[in-house]
């Protein structure tokens, strides 16, 4: 059985563990979207393969020495309570403890999709304002309900990759949540890229999360 997030994304299910959801909670993502822009759009901006119609995700090659592949989905809620609840009853699993980010007032749950995760984020209602806008748009979203605006992709190159996008990916910033240690790009109003898109970029220092995480019913292969 698969489970799909809008025309993009296939979440295979392992032993059936993972509920199909209802059709009509399908998941939408701005890549599936061939209104908002083309294949060539993204391509030309980040220079990654991304089509805009597979039903998988597929790792590519960026340029000649540097690999970028998904590293995560990200699904913003209006809190992370109602985010973690629903995506539980839409895929029939448990989400992970994640945790907070200081730096931008925000907090997050987590799920493994194989060699992947999906994270849910919302503002932390108990974290005081950042002194900038808050990452992935979260200040100016309207959300009535949690939807999947994101995706992140993971480099080993992160400056020279990001100096090669023709779209503004923001500033590299360092980041942190406990004792993980990251690099990512942020637009200085915290806009997503493309209207989400083109990938945030990021590169981690040290363990990944993933490493962390226990294995779920739920996947996402990349092939």
């Amino acid at each position: 059985m698969d489970v799909r997030f809008g025309a993009a994304l296939t979440l295979e299910v392992a032993g059936g563990g993972c509920a199909a959801p209802r059709e009509a909670d399908w998941l939408a993502i701005a890549t599936a979207d061939a209104s908002s822009a083309t294949q060539r759009d993204v391509e030309r901006v980040i220079g990654l393969q991304y089509p805009l119609e597979m039903s998988r995700c597929r790792q590519r090659r960026l340029y000649n020495r540097s690999v970028t592949t998904l590293d995560h989905l990200v699904i913003a809620a209006p809190t992370l309570e109602s985010g973690a609840a629903w995506l539980e009853e839409l895929l029939g699993v448990r989400m992970q403890a994640g945790g907070k980010h200081a730096f931008m007032g925000t907090h997050n749950r987590l799920l493994r999709l194989g060699s992947v995760y999906l994270e849910v984020i919302a503002v932390d209602p108990d974290a005081p304002a950042p002194n900038r806008p808050r990452w992935f748009g979260l200040d100016t979203l309207r959300l009535e309900q949690p939807r999947l605006i994101h995706w992140v992709a993971r480099t080993d190159d992160l400056e020279r990759v990001a100096a090669h996008s023709l779209e503004d990916l923001g500033l590299v910033t360092d980041a942190a949540r406990g004792d993980l240690r990251w690099r990512i790009t942020i637009p200085d109003d915290g806009h997503l890229p493309l209207g989400g898109i083109v990938p945030t970029l990021i590169e981690w220092q040290g363990s990944h999360p993933i490493s962390r995480m226990p294995a779920s019913a739920c996947v996402l292969p990349l092939s």
